[in-house]
């Protein structure tokens, strides 16, 4: 099988699995994917582990659907049985962003997000409906805030190059 790259990649989950972190003993799901060519054969695999907190549960939950999570799946226990991704996953294909990870001095290919296949699950609102979904936060309050805590950023003095750079359709002499 062939190596990945950063960026998206169409893949389908082939495995789930429950682990326990040692350090903490925080619960966690590994989802194994095969990642699909235009074809749709599997040309290479990864895994990611979903860490399942108080704070990351809706995450994961919106994960495992996006992957096919049946809708008559009321407890997500079962996926420990025996043949779980034959029993409680339809065959979806999703899009995983993968990204570059520096961890203890080396790179490694890690999947950051699980999205419906086609891109990111978010779509584009308009001013008027952000207005309508962000009634009730006070954004300028937010924004007023933020600006008080970081300070006044550093104004750049000069945005004139030091040498001429020749771009577009001019050759090189």
């Amino acid at each position: 099988m062939s190596s990945l790259q950063a960026g998206d990649q169409r893949a389908i989950l082939v495995d789930c699995a429950f682990t326990q972190s040692k350090k903490k003993g925080t619960l966690g799901i590994v989802l194994s994917f095969n990642c699909l060519d235009n074809d749709n054969k599997a040309f290479a695999q990864t895994k990611v582990t979903r860490w399942v907190t108080d704070n990351t549960g809706d995450y994961v939950m919106k994960d495992l659907i996006r992957c096919g999570l049946k809708d008559g799946v009321k407890d997500v226990a079962v996926l420990a049985e025996e043949d779980a991704i034959n029993k409680y996953f339809d065959q979806t294909v999703v899009s995983l962003n993968l990204e570059y990870e520096s961890y203890e001095g080396k790179e490694y290919l890690r999947v950051q997000y699980i999205n419906t296949e086609g891109g990111s699950s978010f779509e584009k609102l308009s001013i008027t409906e952000t207005k309508k979904t962000a009634k009730g936060l006070d954004l300028k309050g937010m924004l007023a805030k933020v600006r008080t805590e970081l300070g006044p950023l550093p104004k750049i003095e000069s945005t004139e190059a030091a040498d001429e750079v020749p771009f577009g359709d001019k050759k090189k002499a």
